[in-house]
């Protein structure tokens, strides 16, 4: 029998990038070549998500005003499964209608929106968790209350925390102040990995937008850059043996076969990978993406991350919505800034209004 995946040192090397579409001429034929894509990503580089789930519940354990009484912010333990449960927050308008949800992924000590009060006045909600609630973001201790739930999973710790977003969103769409067909995912750098590949993976979110997320996230697995063009210089742009010597446990082990896992971690055999990050942002079609880097922050691939926004332009466009595939580049270094925010719901009301 032949075997579907096989081994990196048995794959050939490709000249450029895999091609997204691979043949598929309308969106029933991106369907099922949507699906091939992810089982090549969960195969490679993501693990896989359980195969069955236990439905989730979330109980409020407290509630306050907030913002002069326009908001309110409830802290909410969610049940997962097998006594298992992660917390997390949410603000939402105090008035009455079904708003908008963001579903924001924190990093530890990090958990204020620099513009909560904006978005209760521009009448969003906000969910937001802390990514080691759900997978500690340790190399050499991932606990995780996911993988306590289901030990079976392969899943790395990127997948776990996209799963988070869903499992959030799976609360939001049971609540009536929510409009279920408005949910946006977002997050910065490892965050905006999660971010993607949620968006990827659960068509749900209708608006993805990945904050300088580099390495694994937005940028080109295979080409290195600064703003401008390819250098492939290790040194200063994140590559896969990097990532997977210092954050083994984000990915699955087979990720680290394509990369050189010692310093200064060199491209190795990107070239024989099935797939790049062209194919999270194809995912998404025809919803919509919006990925910002920042020019002074070359860790994250500025030039990779436009190569990708340009291979998976294609599938946009067999849609009909070309607009739906955004990236900005902007001045700065790395971060989560606040016009990166209001960039994200500029872009988000234009996809929820239809101009886009």
């Amino acid at each position: 029998m032949e075997q579907k995946f096989l081994p990196m040192s048995q794959l050939p090397p490709l000249e450029g990038l895999p091609d997204a579409l691979n043949g598929a001429s309308t969106p029933e034929q991106w369907r099922a070549r949507r699906e091939e894509i992810k089982e090549i990503l969960c195969h490679y580089m993501l693990g896989h998500l359980p195969e069955k789930e236990f439905p989730v519940s979330g109980e409020v354990l407290s509630a306050r005003e907030v913002y002069g009484g326009k908001g309110v912010r409830e802290e909410i333990r969610l049940d997962i499964g097998r006594g298992e449960s992660f917390e997390f927050y949410l603000v939402r308008p105090a008035r009455e209608g079904r708003f908008p949800a963001i579903v924001w992924t924190y990093f530890v000590g990090r958990s204020d929106c620099p513009i909560g009060e904006e978005l209760v006045d521009r009448g969003y909600v906000l969910a937001a968790f802390e990514n080691n609630a759900l997978c500690k973001d340790d190399k050499d201790n991932p606990v995780s209350p996911a993988k306590r739930v289901y030990p079976e999973a392969d899943w790395g710790a990127i997948l776990i925390w996209a799963w988070g977003f869903s499992k959030i969103a799976d609360y939001l769409c049971a609540q009536d102040y929510v409009d279920a067909n408005k949910l946006i995912c977002t997050g910065h750098s490892r965050n905006g990995k999660a971010a993607l590949i949620a968006g990827a993976m659960d068509e749900r979110f209708q608006v993805v937008a990945p904050n300088n997320s580099g390495c694994g996230g937005a940028g080109c697995l295979r080409y290195l850059g600064d703003t401008w063009h390819i250098t492939q210089n290790s040194v200063e742009v994140e590559t896969v043996g990097a990532v997977m010597d210092r954050f083994p446990h984000w990915f699955v082990p087979e990720f680290a076969d394509f990369g050189n896992l010692t310093p200064p971690y060199p491209i190795a055999h990107e070239d024989r990978l099935p797939l790049d990050a062209h194919f999270f942002r194809a995912m998404i079609a025809p919803r919509g993406v919006i990925s910002i880097e920042g020019t002074e922050d070359l860790w994250a691939n500025c030039y990779g991350s436009y190569l990708m926004r340009l291979a998976a332009q294609p599938v946009f466009e067999l849609y009909g919505v070309p607009g739906r595939n955004f990236q900005i580049i902007r001045n700065g270094p790395h971060g989560h800034t606040h016009r990166g925010w209001h960039w994200m719901l500029d872009f988000a009301e234009e996809v929820f209004s239809g101009r886009i």
